[in-house]
């Protein structure tokens, strides 16, 4: 049944595409998994939301998207193995899909996306300055239950907030009533979100 309200939601649901610069090492070696059971050995890119794909350097290129793909992993440049895999984000009056890097998978998994912000400096007139502006590496992060095509925003990227305490914290820690007492007296640092989701996972003293 759920699988069928899934689909509908899919269907019914104007959904977008949104890239994030998350992916920075995808265009390396890595493997495909297809929604059909099947699995690619090839070379990887990431372009306005498609996923390019070759077998090598020689072959002809594939594109393919959230439709066909899931998940895929990565070699990145240190040699180690990263996962992705696609979520959609209700982003009001949109569902969007995102390729998300994943942190930890479990019965609740955490996900991370980033993304390049830019600051335009001001001049006295409140018009913007020729001179440029700052950016810097913006890291959100994502909640998602166990085979939930969906995943919720880490509003504020804080979890010691009213939000997270109140609206998000119950939806996916409910049943762990140590773990929610822990949150809601700012025992855990408020940007631990590894540390939260994995006592989560565990299952270390909850409901004690």
């Amino acid at each position: 049944m759920e699988k069928i309200i899934s689909t509908l939601l899919l269907i019914l649901c104007p959904i977008s595409y949104a890239q994030s610069k998350d992916q920075s090492d995808i265009g390396k070696e890595g493997t495909l998994f297809f929604k059909d059971g099947n699995q690619k050995k090839g070379i990887i890119e990431f372009k306005r939301g498609n996923i390019h794909f070759r077998e090598n350097q020689d072959s002809d290129e594939k594109v393919y998207t959230f439709n066909d793909v899931y998940k895929l992993n990565v070699n990145n440049e240190n040699g180690e193995i990263d996962d992705y895999e696609y979520k959609l984000v209700i982003e009001e009056p949109k569902t969007k899909v995102y390729l998300f890097k994943v942190l930890i998978k479990g019965k609740v998994s955490l996900y991370s996306k980033s993304y390049q912000a830019f600051n335009s400096f001001y001049d006295s007139t409140g018009g913007i300055s020729p001179f440029g502006g700052y950016g810097g590496n913006i890291i959100e992060h994502y909640l998602s239950k166990e085979n939930d095509l969906y995943a919720t925003k880490i509003i504020l990227n804080n979890i010691r907030n009213n939000h997270f305490k109140l609206n998000i914290a119950p939806v996916f820690f409910g049943d762990c009533e140590y773990l929610m007492s822990m949150i809601k007296r700012n025992v855990i640092e408020k940007d631990d979100f590894e540390g939260v989701v994995n006592y989560y996972n565990s299952g270390t003293k909850c409901n004690q």
